[in-house]
């Protein structure tokens, strides 16, 4: 991701584990949350790369309170 990619005013999700040995969260989801605008960076203590399974629950509330919180906003997708 460059700096280029920062220019869309569209709200974006970001999320990561902090225990995400595959992208670490210094490397990756902070380095992506200062580069983006208008963004919701979560970190989920104690998760690793695989938190789609071992987070399930949480993350589906987490994409889906997101996504009641945006909508009927002007978002361009």
């Amino acid at each position: 991701m460059e700096k280029g990619n920062s220019s869309s005013s569209s709200p974006v999700l970001l999320i990561q584990g902090d225990q995400d040995q595959n992208t670490p969260l210094h490397g990756c989801g902070m380095k992506s949350a200062g580069l983006v605008k208008n963004n919701r960076f979560i970190i989920y203590k104690g998760a690793a790369h695989g938190l789609f399974v071992t987070h399930h629950k949480r993350l589906n509330s987490d994409i889906l309170h997101f996504f009641k919180e945006i909508e009927g906003s002007a978002c361009v997708f």
